[in-house]
């Protein structure tokens, strides 16, 4: 699809939401705004869409490409303003996708949170967010002043769910009240989204046996995270990569292990790939089979090409067949010991 015909797809989209949800344009004194509802939110989504380094490139960009589809286009600083103005309507329609896609029908969801800078944290003063935004420490950016951005995120990409705290909030009451806004919703936090319909997996930010059993008791939210690094338990290697496996969302391949703790029952459903946007490439989402002690210490790696099945098998111990159905789009893995028979993965393509 082209960037005309997606854009133009996107406007009618947002168009039939604002009008069926009643986000229609309110007529206000003095004159009127150089862009609609609609056209706002289509630009902001696009915006958000596209890949660019900050907000003036993509103004830049949109005022070149954009200017036969939308003539009336502002300045950057009242397209801004437009933008804060109709910030409901956006958290609204991204909801709304979420529900048309269906993306929350998976295993679980990534939880994580990123530091958003927005000023200097070496200038004097408060600023213009004082009292909302403030210091904090991030690994990635270091110290920085701004807000802390807690997210929740599919094994295909989808956002679920976001929110805003200052810098310096940490990790836990964050989720908390993350989880408190998911199971009781606010209409002053819509944007955290719907309970998860799987678990959460998080990294040792989000460590605690207690707290792990509180949130699960009274927001019904299971989280998945290593130890404390001052916890007396340590989990394995396997566990570790198996983490690190599900909570990237690594390109092109991934690699992905049972890790070898796992209470393994006759069929047990686990992810062995996540996200490949390779062009002119397909995309293997998911693995599902059955398996038992000897292969809980399977290593698979999955490889697709155009045209053609080409899979690669690490095993211990173990040899595999290959069976590819290009009528069902499915490969059959038939997986085997020195003697008798082993269990057999099925690989949706």
């Amino acid at each position: 699809m082209d960037q005309d015909t997606f854009l133009t797809t996107l406007y009618v989209m947002i168009d039939d939401f604002c009008q069926s949800q009643g986000y229609d344009e309110k007529h206000r004194p003095g004159p009127a705004a150089s862009l609609s509802c609609s056209e706002v939110v289509t630009l902001a989504m696009f915006g958000q869409w596209g890949h660019f380094p900050s907000e003036r490139a993509y103004y830049r960009y949109a005022l070149s490409h954009f200017r036969t589809a939308f003539p009336t286009m502002p300045n950057r600083e009242q397209f801004n303003r437009l933008q804060r103005q109709h910030r409901d309507v956006i958290v609204a329609f991204s909801l709304y996708l979420v529900e048309q896609m269906q993306a929350q029908r998976c295993l679980y969801e990534a939880l994580d949170s990123s530091g958003i800078a927005t000023r200097d944290a070496k200038r004097r003063g408060t600023g213009w967010l004082a009292g909302q935004a403030d210091i904090g420490w991030s690994n990635r950016i270091g110290w920085y002043e701004g807000f802390h951005l807690p997210t929740s995120i599919t094994p295909t990409g989808v956002i679920t769910g976001f929110g805003f705290a200052a810098a310096s909030c940490n990790d836990h009451p964050l989720a908390e009240t993350f989880f408190a806004a998911r199971q009781y919703p606010s209409p002053r936090l819509t944007s955290v989204g719907a309970p998860a319909q799987g678990v959460y997996v998080a990294d040792k930010g989000f460590a605690g046996d207690r707290l792990h059993r509180h949130w699960q008791a009274w927001y019904g939210a299971e989280v998945v995270s290593p130890p404390h690094q001052h916890s007396k338990v340590r989990w394995s290697k396997p566990w570790r990569r198996w983490l690190d496996c599900v909570r990237s969302l690594r390109p092109f391949t991934t690699s992905c292990s049972i890790p070898s703790g796992w209470p393994v029952s006759a069929l047990t459903r686990w992810m062995a790939f996540k996200r490949a946007w390779q062009p002119k490439s397909l995309c293997i989402t998911f693995a599902s089979g059955s398996t038992c002690k000897w292969a809980a210490s399977l290593w698979l790696s999955l490889i697709c090409s155009t045209g053609k099945f080409v899979i690669s098998i690490h095993t211990k111990r173990l040899s595999c067949k290959i069976h590819p159905n290009r009528e069902t789009d499915t490969i059959e893995i038939d997986l085997t010991r020195d003697q008798g028979f082993g269990p057999k993965l099925l690989v949706q393509i």
